[in-house]
This record gives structure tokens, sequence and C-alpha cells, in this order.
């Protein structure tokens, strides 16, 4: 299977030619293009796969395999639509396959910087791999939780607040003995905007 799959790893050192030697890769011809402001090749799709990730794993070389008919795809889409911009698969396990062709970073200006990127973070996955929800977040405050977990239920909160996106509808209370305080409104959709007040609306829970 490793034999048979060809294709350009977009976190390739293109100016490294003993790189790779072994792999056969795809090796895009670049030119810089006015309208993406970055060097392109139309002929190609790109393959960025998560630093975390092993590219030589059999899920990963199957993906590789079947989403090179993808080329052809945004091709034509391309064709039908020519201010059509960047096009975009990503998959499950985290790769991620976009049209045009393009070095991931410029190693002449970033050479040491660490990839973290993971498509399967980035809100317009997130948004078209999930169902919108529902989430009400109940945080005890009573006289009972203190020390290291409420640190950990902040943390838990802080957390799950991340993890929402457009569609979802949020709301946080916090629960004590005596009293029953909230954010100021009805669960209602969470907008970024509204992320960032539930966020400081949070940091107010006492630490102790």
């Amino acid at each position: 299977m490793d034999n048979d799959v060809i294709y350009y790893n977009a976190k390739d050192d293109l100016m490294n030619s003993d790189r790779n030697e072994s792999r056969p890769r795809i090796k895009p011809d670049f030119q810089f293009n006015q309208a993406f402001r970055r060097r392109v090749d139309f002929n190609h799709t790109a393959v960025h796969i998560p630093t975390d990730i092993y590219e030589g794993s059999t899920i990963v070389l199957n993906e590789l395999n079947w989403t090179s008919a993808l080329d052809h795809v945004f091709k034509k889409n391309k064709d039908k639509d020519p201010t059509l911009m960047w096009q975009v698969f990503g998959s499950a396990t985290g790769l991620a396959r976009y049209y045009p062709a393009s070095p991931w970073v410029d190693l002449t200006k970033t050479a040491n910087r660490i990839d973290l990127y993971d498509v399967r973070r980035r809100p317009w996955y997130i948004q078209g791999a999930a169902s919108p929800k529902d989430m009400l977040i109940l945080v005890d405050v009573s006289g009972s939780v203190s020390g290291l977990t409420l640190k950990l239920i902040r943390t838990s909160v802080s957390e799950m607040l991340e993890t929402l996106s457009d569609d979802d509808y949020v709301n946080v209370v916090s629960v004590s003995i005596a009293t029953i305080t909230h954010f100021p409104c009805d669960v209602q959709q969470c907008f970024v905007s509204d992320v960032a007040l539930y966020s400081q609306a949070k940091s107010q829970v006492p630490t102790s």
C-alpha cells in the first residue's frame, strides 16, 4: 500500500532533495499567485497530516489513497468558478487535503516553528461534524468545594466552553447552599462574544 500512495506532503522541505527519497513524492511546480498571495500549484492538491499522527499508518495511507480522487473534484470546481479560493477536505483522523497545493509554511521565515495545526479543531470542521448542542453547566461553589476540586471544576468548565460553536446554546449556573447565581440570560445561542463573557463570569467563581 505504501508504495502505491504518491502525494505531496505540504510540510516537506522542497529545498532539501535528500529528504523522503525512500518515499515517492509529487513535486509541485509552484508559481507565485497574486490572488492567493503565495506560491501555489493548480495541478495538484497538498496533504497536511498533524504532527502527532504517524504518516505511514494503515488508516492514513488508506485515506491518502481514496482522497486522491478529490484532485479532480477540486479542479472541476475551480473551472466552474474561477473566483473560488481554498478548497479543503478534513478527515476524522486529522488528515487534510487542500487545493491548490501550496507549502504549509515558509521554511525561510519559520524554520524552527512547531506545527500544531489539526483540521479537527477548526471551527468549520467542528460545525460540520457535530450537531447543535443545548448545554447547561451547573457549577457547585458550596463550602464543601474548595482547593484542587474547585480548580478542576473551573478548568473543566473552561474546556467545555472552548468546544462550543456558533450553533450551540449554553448557560453557566453556579450553585451554593444559600443562593443560585447565573449569567444574566436564558440558555442562548453561543456566539464567540458570548463565550468570552461566559469565561469572564466563570473567572468570578471563588477559587477557594
